[in-house]
């Protein structure tokens, strides 16, 4: 009898075992479903974020274009409103062929003014209607008459352009 139950013994420790092994091989088997998930939920997460950066890239695009045609369509409009107003004017016109913008002696101060003097070639010039543009409007701010004010402390270029697009450049530093 002795016998029945070493064989009934050894056969239970063989079932644990198993059991044993069972439960390992069901645990192995868990974590590399849930190391799958984790690679395929990381794998979503890139797609997600590479399709975030094309659709923004893509909005970035449009944004640029729609303000570069909005800058065309105001260079446009700007130009052909000198031209009616140089219509009006006398019937004999002269072109300005040449201008240049004289500015302030020195490096200018924050809070100094100074006004611009054009210089037109030729001197007969009839339409002496200048735009004129800031570089850098924090630093310089340029008035329709040419005035310009120093706000803060740098470097600024100012920009004059005629109707006929002659344009003269004039650097301005302010301390």
């Amino acid at each position: 009898m002795d016998n029945k139950d070493d064989n009934l013994r050894e056969m239970e420790k063989i079932y644990e075992e198993q059991q044993k092994e069972y439960e390992e091989d069901k645990k192995l088997e868990v974590l590399n479903r849930k190391k799958e998930k984790d690679s395929f939920d990381r794998k979503v997460a890139f797609g997600i974020r590479i399709v975030r950066m094309v659709f923004i890239l893509i909005i970035i695009f449009f944004v640029v274009k729609y303000q570069f045609k909005l800058l065309d369509q105001f260079e446009d409009t700007f130009y052909s409103g000198i031209e009616n107003i140089s219509n009006e004017g006398p019937s004999e016109e002269v072109i300005v062929n040449e201008i240049k913008l004289i500015g302030p002696e020195s490096n200018m101060k924050v809070g100094d003014t100074f006004t611009l003097t054009v210089v037109y070639t030729p001197e007969n010039t009839t339409d002496k209607s200048v735009e004129y543009i800031s570089s850098d409007p924090d630093i310089v701010e340029v008035g329709a008459d040419g005035k310009i004010v120093a706000k803060s402390e740098g470097t600024a270029k100012i920009i004059g352009i005629t109707k006929n697009k002659k344009q003269a450049t004039v650097t301005i530093i302010v301390e």
